[in-house]
């Protein structure tokens, strides 16, 4: 006979997501839910800021302890460990219950900092940054599991979703600039420092306030440990391949496709472990939901659409445009700022119209728009402009992410909720990880091709080969060594303005493939969203209580 768990998953999958219906006094409310969620935004607070402001102080870090060597592995560590824990706790969380590991997160996280902070080395700080990446993975797969723990009625909890989700765009905003006012003034180990009293005030907040008894926990639960392990193979594998390849390693080299393989490998044998395994890590029968199947493909897509923005447009600005770091982080700001707006506006109309689907429709059309508009950039183009159009696709990219999440939640049983909330966020890891791969390839290909070819003939090999790398356009140190190797190979200024204006022009045509790329996700969730069944909320859920936190506000 089957077991509860099996026949509500049963009953799950027969059932259209048409209906979803939960009690109004359902979750909590009042003061009591105010805190908790504050101390839950203080949490996703941590590892949001984290992620932008460390980077502002890595070159001074460099400086201080030396390794410029290891300097990658600073950001890939804390990449690999996150990434990793997100698929494995959000499962532990359905296990065990998510309080336990919310606080055990910030502890960790919060510990590690303060050893990164004191590091005496590159390695020991790279050793620091890995823990913390476990720290972070842990809180991003139960942080926003936890809200929905909170608030079970899809109207308020995409309230709340909307305004944490924002909070990455709001770190985005003022990381950067915090980072290097504290690294200045304070010194960078001030950076990782800053997390300890944002760690504390989350962990009183938490354990006062959050009940233990929100999440389910399963009696007598069995750990995946070959599904942890094999997933975990997986993943390290081909987020090594994606770093290494290209730069360090040629993307033919024995090493890069031993370790894809090996990914494909591990990838193939967790498929075959999840099928037999009692409690699977990561429950394949939740795909045969066609939902759950195609947002989850809808994440990876935003994951890959929003990398090739975010990433490359600093690069776009400063060397296609040659403006100043300063400048181009300015010029980028709207395209943060618009995303948490877009997080907000999603949250707070669907709470009032409780309709998914039109907030879906917009954003994949303002991503494809804002894309289309930005492929027609060139050195002329209007900055200002440029900079609108940025915001226009991260307000649609906004719009999308907590729709996403809020979906998976409301169709998937109330036992597996952690499972599938770590579906979405893990796919859109992934969906970045693959597109640092294909654009960074595309972009670096195009861009040495192109300045081979618009080199003028007779142009001196060296100099032509000075600008192979688009940092030359960026590093002022690179731009002062080629100055002076025109005058050691007897080129004039001319030739120089020449082939410069050639590299920029170069540089700004391969990011066209980043927003191309872009544009061609767009297009494949819109379709998505066209076959995809959205459940309607407006019969199924009662008006939200009067008491609704967001009333205290």
């Amino acid at each position: 006979m089957a077991t509860p768990e099996v026949q509500d998953q049963q009953r799950v999958r027969r059932r259209a997501p048409e209906r979803i219906i939960v009690p109004p006094d359902a979750g909590m409310h009042g003061t009591p839910a105010l805190l908790a969620i504050l101390g839950i935004m203080a949490v996703v607070l941590l590892s949001a800021l984290d992620q932008t402001i460390v980077g502002t102080a890595l070159p001074r870090v460099v400086a201080d302890l030396g390794g410029f060597d290891l300097y990658a592995w600073v950001a890939t560590s804390y990449l690999l460990t996150s990434t990793v824990m997100v698929p494995v706790m959000g499962k532990f969380g359905d296990l065990y219950g998510r309080k336990p590991f919310l606080l055990a997160s910030v502890v960790i996280f919060v510990g590690a900092s303060a050893v990164a902070g004191a590091a005496q080395s590159m390695i020991w700080l790279i050793v620091a940054r890995g823990v913390q990446g476990i720290g972070a993975g842990m809180l991003q797969a139960t942080a926003f599991t936890s809200v929905s723990d909170m608030f079970p009625q899809p109207e308020r909890r995409a309230r709340w979703q909307g305004l944490i989700t924002s909070t990455f765009g709001i770190a985005s905003v003022i990381g950067p600039s915090l980072g290097g006012i504290m690294t200045d003034s304070l010194g960078w180990r001030s950076v990782f420092y800053v997390n300890l009293p944002i760690g504390v005030l989350a962990v009183a907040l938490i354990w006062l306030t959050l009940p233990s008894d929100l999440s389910p926990r399963t009696p007598n639960a069995r750990i995946d440990w070959a599904g942890a392990a094999t997933i975990t193979l997986a993943i390290s594998a081909l987020l090594l391949a994606v770093e290494w390849g290209g730069d360090t390693m040629p993307w033919a080299s024995p090493q890069i496709i031993g370790l894809l393989a090996l990914s494909v490998t591990m990838i193939v044998s967790f498929g075959l472990i999840e099928r037999r395994a009692p409690e699977p890590l990561l429950p394949l029968d939740l795909f045969e939901m066609p939902a759950i199947l195609i947002s989850s493909i809808i994440s990876l897509l935003v994951g890959f659409a929003l990398f090739a923005l975010v990433y490359y447009t600093p690069l776009l600005f400063q060397g296609g445009f040659g403006i100043s770091p300063s400048a181009a982080g300015a010029l980028q700001t709207p395209l943060a700022v618009s995303m948490a707006m877009g997080s907000l506006t999603s949250g707070q109309l669907f709470a009032r119209i409780r309709r998914m689907r039109p907030l879906l429709f917009t954003g994949a059309t303002l991503l494809g728009f804002g894309s289309l508009l930005l492929l027609g950039s060139n050195t002329s183009s209007n900055l200002v402009l440029l900079s609108a159009e940025l915001a226009l696709t991260g307000f649609g990219v906004g719009l999308q992410l907590p729709m996403l999440t809020i979906l998976v939640q409301s169709i998937v049983p109330r036992h597996r909720l952690g499972v599938g909330t770590s579906t979405i966020q893990f796919t859109r890891l992934i969906g970045s990880t693959i597109g640092t791969a294909i654009v960074g390839a595309a972009v670096n290909g195009l861009y040495a091709a192109g300045v081979a070819a618009a080199a003028a003939p007779g142009t001196d090999p060296r100099l032509a080969a000075a600008f192979s790398d688009p940092q030359a356009l960026v590093d002022p140190q690179a731009l002062a060594q080629i100055q002076d190797l025109v005058g050691q190979v007897g080129a004039s200024q001319a030739d120089l303005q020449q082939l410069l204006d050639a590299a920029r022009n170069t540089l700004i045509s391969s990011v066209h493939v980043g927003y191309m790329l872009s544009l061609g996700c767009a297009a494949a969730i819109f379709g998505l969203l066209l076959i995809m069944r959205v459940p309607d909320f407006r019969a199924a859920q009662p008006a939200p209580p009067a008491e609704d936190v967001v009333d205290l506000l």
